[in-house]
């Protein structure tokens, strides 16, 4: 539980950077490429928000844990997915 509250406050950090980042729409759109949608946050966006967004199937774990993922980190912040 603690490592993934490390990990949880470590991307909260992150998407906080990217907040006022000037290329923030282009760095998303890299994040959307296939390669990128699995892993680490563009534009702002954890994994598990871009993978809900590109409307990807949830069939492979990893998919599945990167949305519960973001979800618990969004949680934290006060922010529903499902809203």
């Amino acid at each position: 539980m603690a490592k993934r509250k490390r990990l949880a406050d470590s991307a909260m950090l992150a998407i906080s950077i990217c907040q006022d980042c000037p290329i923030k729409a282009e760095c998303l759109a890299e994040g959307m490429k296939p390669e990128n949608i699995e892993h680490g946050i563009w534009g702002g966006m954890l994994a598990g928000e871009r993978i809900l967004m590109a409307g990807i199937p949830t069939n492979r774990t990893i998919r599945s844990d990167a949305i519960t993922f973001a979800e618990g980190v969004r949680l934290w912040q006060g922010i529903s997915l499902t809203t």
